[in-house]
């Protein structure tokens, strides 16, 4: 998937981004960051990176505004923005609560992707 417009580039998106300026939390099952979410869409989102964000695939997108966690695939990652693929999804229903209460969406969203066989724990 490319991201870049203009000139010698097409977008190769297979969803239509809708523009948005919410707060979403990126996290890594042990910690989370808020960022700024910049365009999302059914297969995935555009995301300003707050600082000390890992550079790794298997990060999950926390959604207050949707009330949805995703865990992602990166496609690309610039200093300042990351795009995610959307590898699967499930809703949430307690408040978030900042950072540790989107640590714990993602704790539980990480069980049951173990139980289902498509995820594996580090170390399993």
């Amino acid at each position: 998937m490319q991201s870049t417009s203009g000139p010698g580039f097409s977008d190769q998106r297979g969803y239509p981004r809708s523009p948005t300026t919410r707060k979403v939390y990126l996290a890594d099952g042990k910690a989370a960051w808020k960022c700024n979410l910049i365009d999302v869409a059914a297969g995935g989102a555009r995301v300003a990176l707050a600082s000390g964000v890992p550079s790794q695939d298997g990060l999950f997108m926390v959604d207050p505004g949707t009330r949805l966690a995703h865990l992602t695939r990166q496609v690309w990652r610039s200093d300042r923005e990351i795009g995610l693929q959307f590898i699967e999804s499930t809703g949430f229903r307690p408040p978030l609560g900042g950072p540790m209460g989107a640590v714990g969406v993602i704790d539980g969203f990480i069980r049951q992707l173990t139980r289902a066989g498509k995820l594996q724990r580090a170390g399993d």
